[in-house]
């Protein structure tokens, strides 16, 4: 049985797939603060609900496919550490490509409030390591 708070992120990544972003605002915090691969090309950072709804405005309008693939899921705390690979195909360009990624969440009463995406996964893993010696 997986606990609670990978739970919440694992029905995130499933409503992410299916493009139901009042899903996934479900189990987000209205205060939400997320860190995307996207965004930190522009320096941005998504904010609140209406951050999270930007982000899925900038993340489609850039990728005709976008399909996220969690593969580890890991829990230590309220922190959630999962890695996986995102399947994209560039709107235009057609052009296709494998990303590996790691995306590190923090919860708190079952909602997300912070994610980050990592471009490198072993960054996000010393990012949860840090989690675990606090």
């Amino acid at each position: 049985m997986t606990s609670p708070n990978i739970e919440v992120v694992r029905r995130g990544y499933e409503a992410m797939r299916r493009r139901d972003i009042d899903e996934v605002l479900r189990d987000c915090d209205p205060d939400i603060v997320f860190v995307s691969l996207v965004g930190q090309v522009e320096g941005k950072v998504y904010e609140g609900h209406q951050g999270i709804r930007d982000f899925f405005y900038d993340l489609l309008g850039a990728w005709e496919l976008w399909l996220p693939q969690p593969q580890q899921f890991e829990e230590v705390g309220d922190a959630v550490l999962v890695t996986g690979t995102s399947q994209l195909r560039g709107k235009g360009s057609g052009l296709e490509m494998t990303v590996p990624w790691g995306q590190l969440f923090r919860l708190r009463a079952g909602k997300v409030v912070w994610c980050r995406i990592y471009s490198d996964r072993a960054e996000a893993r010393r990012e949860f390591e840090a989690t675990k010696a606090t």
